[in-house]
């Protein structure tokens, strides 16, 4: 039994002549005639009593209308089903976040309901694997991260920026020091903060870099699993470390206070991490996050 058959003899059935079916599908009228016997002779009895006046329905098929219109009408639902998903207009987007994203991951689920109200994101976590590891094993569809590694199989849209801050305890040699250089850090240990050994080693790799950057290579220090265990590293020792804005608010409250520093620092970058390929719905979250990031660098822009 084939769709066309159904089309065919719903048409027959509603228009009552094989002439106004075709005329109405768009077809010539042999089609329609071929394709309504060839579905009388797969279910077996006649669908239509035909006379050179008239074109009437039989008693099976009259029953058997009903069944062929909800055939059909599934079908054109499942059809626009598809239209839907096929431009991202509904589904489902499994998203972890990370730490410190807060601000943008609201935005950015707030943005994206406004345009898409009818696909679900699902805040999900990485789980035991890597975030990057779960996108590539189908775990998850996308990721907000802090670094964006050449990845084969993996896209990174760049979401947002932001200043990092340099944090050390109230009680560093340095607290009340004014503006200083990084260099004057150079010989307290760097703490880094990140409960993900792969996101460890990125974060450890971004950081030199910054300290690189200024002139020296840093002292290497423990790498702690979340902020607060970090905050309090750093409020009771010499160790000191680079925090985003977002994550550096409040950090007076654990005996951490920001310090003032001439250098001027590349921003912190946040991105979303999807496959190359991504499902449409995941295609149209990437487009709302580089919206947000245009919508930033605009109003930077504006401010300067």
């Amino acid at each position: 039994m084939e769709v066309r058959q159904l089309e065919a003899f719903v048409a027959v059935a509603e228009e009552g002549a094989f002439t106004r079916a075709a005329d109405r599908l768009h077809v010539v009228q042999p089609a329609v005639s071929q394709a309504v016997r060839r579905l009388e002779e797969e279910l077996g009895f006649a669908l239509f009593q035909r006379t050179s006046r008239r074109v009437t329905l039989t008693g099976p098929g009259e029953a058997f209308l009903p069944q062929a219109r909800a055939v059909l009408s599934r079908l054109e639902r499942a059809r626009r089903a598809a239209a839907e998903l096929s431009v991202g207009r509904t589904g489902v987007v499994r998203l972890a976040t990370t730490g410190g994203a807060w601000d943008v991951a609201q935005k950015l689920l707030a943005e994206h309901h406004a345009a898409h109200p009818s696909v679900d994101v699902e805040l999900q976590p990485a789980g035991r694997a890597p975030k990057l590891q779960a996108i590539l094993e189908g775990q998850l569809d996308a990721a907000l991260v802090h670094s964006a590694p050449p990845t084969p199989g993996l896209s990174f849209t760049e979401t947002s920026t932001e200043p990092w801050h340099v944090v050390a305890s109230a009680r560093h040699p340095l607290a009340d020091a004014g503006s200083i250089s990084l260099r004057a850090l150079q010989a307290d240990p760097l703490a880094l903060v990140s409960g993900d050994p792969g996101g460890a080693r990125r974060l450890r790799e971004q950081l030199v870099d910054l300290c690189r950057a200024a002139g020296f290579e840093p002292t290497l220090g423990p790498t702690l699993a979340t902020l607060e265990d970090a905050l309090i590293e750093i409020g009771r020792s010499s160790a000191w470390t680079f925090l985003r804005a977002a994550n550096a608010r409040d950090v007076a409250r654990v005996g951490v206070v920001e310090l003032e520093v001439c250098d001027e620092l590349p921003p912190a970058r946040l991105w979303l991490a999807h496959r190359s390929e991504p499902a449409p719905a995941v295609r149209a979250l990437a487009a709302v996050a580089r919206r947000l990031r245009d919508a930033q660098a605009g109003g930077a822009r504006n401010n300067k």
